[in-house]
């Protein structure tokens, strides 16, 4: 990949000599791991010797007597691959999500493609979200209402039909529509990357129920659905004005598991305060990811402010083992085929960035956060219509969210690799 030109979004073909050539360039390579090298036919790359699969055994070669890795603080800073500083919006690099689907939390909001809900101002990306009664009634989203999102070209195509999420009617199943637009973006069709470094610059929402968050999806699924090839979420927060777990803090969670109901998300999963009594709504800060084959780890502002640190001393199926005996006998290793100990973090993963509105999966609780107006966390009949009793205590939430402190502001992301 040039070092010098980012990666703007489409299909690049990546040199089949990369990784193994950087690593030559930046190692004094001892002569005898040359030779074994060369015994292992690893020098040969004419077709006879295994093309790029050699080179990768020279690659193993190299970085088995590289020695200490650069010090991470300074690692995946040259080469960027990736940037967008939002001085306009580029739809080739982001596509959004237009659903109903509420992402398998049951949150409140629907993701549209509207400049309403999305659009770019003095040089920052807004996802700013709005009330659906806004544009179709009250009445609309309660009594009379259907959404139909299927959509007719490429860009106003539903991208979920989960949960009813291309098509809804108002009261069907006793629930009112959505009610409140929001959005959703992703590079899924742009841009994906395996280890480097990720840096987001943004102002995060202040208002009741609102729910930011940046995070990263496999794009190839390679170990099978969610949870099972993973997912990082290397920042989220709440812009309820609560000062136990409020826009004052951020949240990192590495998801990963051989079944929905088996996420143990709990053991990689980190927390990070401002030390100074202010909010992430106040100013914009830097949200940071470093990811290498040995760890991931997140941060804020710089490397010294690090969330959530996991080390990749030992398989994901073992760490889930320690504390979930009972998988050894009802499910099968999801990464059992894979030689890398980091796996199902060994694969390319794709950029996602949404505003989201509530949710009954446990992330507003109601013993942190008061006054929320549903239940959650069980099959109560009122858990089954939180919905409903979020649009009824609208006149509590809709007067915390002004104007565009209600937004998550995006001033640039960037993503820098090894040469």
């Amino acid at each position: 990949m040039d070092s010098q030109e980012p990666f703007l979004g489409g299909e690049r073909e990546r040199p089949a000599l990369g990784r193994a050539h950087a690593l030559v360039r930046r190692v004094l390579v001892p002569a005898a791991a040359l030779v074994a090298a060369f015994c292992a036919g690893a020098l040969w790359a004419d077709g006879s010797g295994g093309g790029s699969r050699a080179w990768s055994r020279l690659a193993y070669a190299v970085r088995a007597v590289e020695g200490p890795h650069m010090p991470t603080a300074e690692r995946f800073r040259n080469n960027l691959v990736f940037s967008d500083d939002f001085d306009d919006f580029d739809l080739r690099k982001w596509k959004h999500e237009i659903t109903m689907s509420a992402g398998g939390n049951w949150e409140f909001q629907w993701y549209t493609n509207n400049r309403s809900n999305t659009f770019v101002k003095n040089g920052n990306l807004h996802f700013h979200p709005t009330l659906t009664s806004e544009q179709f009634g009250e009445s609309f989203i309660a009594e009379s209402g259907r959404l139909d999102i299927w959509g007719t070209t490429p860009s106003s195509q539903c991208t979920s039909n989960a949960f009813w999420g291309c098509e809804r009617a108002a009261a069907e199943g006793g629930n009112v529509l959505p009610p409140v637009q929001s959005a959703k973006v992703r590079t899924f069709e742009s841009f994906s990357f395996k280890y480097g470094r990720l840096e987001v610059r943004a102002k995060l929402p202040r208002g009741d129920w609102l729910w930011p968050a940046v995070w990263l999806l496999p794009k190839h699924e390679m170990y099978g659905p969610w949870p099972a090839s993973g997912e990082i979420d290397f920042m989220e927060s709440r812009g309820n004005a609560n000062r136990t777990s409020g826009p004052n803090q951020i949240g990192s969670t590495l998801h990963w598991g051989p079944s929905q109901q088996e996420n143990p998300w709990d053991i990689f999963h980190e927390e990070y305060v401002l030390p100074d009594g202010t909010d992430f709504c106040d100013e914009y800060h830097i949200f940071g990811l470093y990811w290498d084959e040995d760890e991931i780890y997140t941060y804020v502002d710089t490397d010294d402010n690090k969330v959530l640190v996991a080390k990749f001393n030992e398989s994901f199926w073992e760490k889930g083992m320690r504390n979930r005996p009972h998988w050894q006998q009802s499910y099968s290793n999801p990464w059992a085929a894979s030689k890398n100990i980091d796996a199902p973090y060994d694969q390319e993963f794709y950029l996602v960035m949404n505003l989201a509105v509530g949710g009954t999966n446990g992330y507003f609780n109601k013993t942190l956060l008061d006054n929320m107006p549903w239940r959650q966390l069980d099959k109560s009949e009122e858990a089954r219509h939180a919905v409903n009793h979020f649009w009824a205590a609208k006149d509590e939430w809709y007067s915390t969210w002004k104007g565009e402190e209600q937004d998550m502001r995006v001033d640039w992301v960037k993503v820098w690799q090894d040469l």
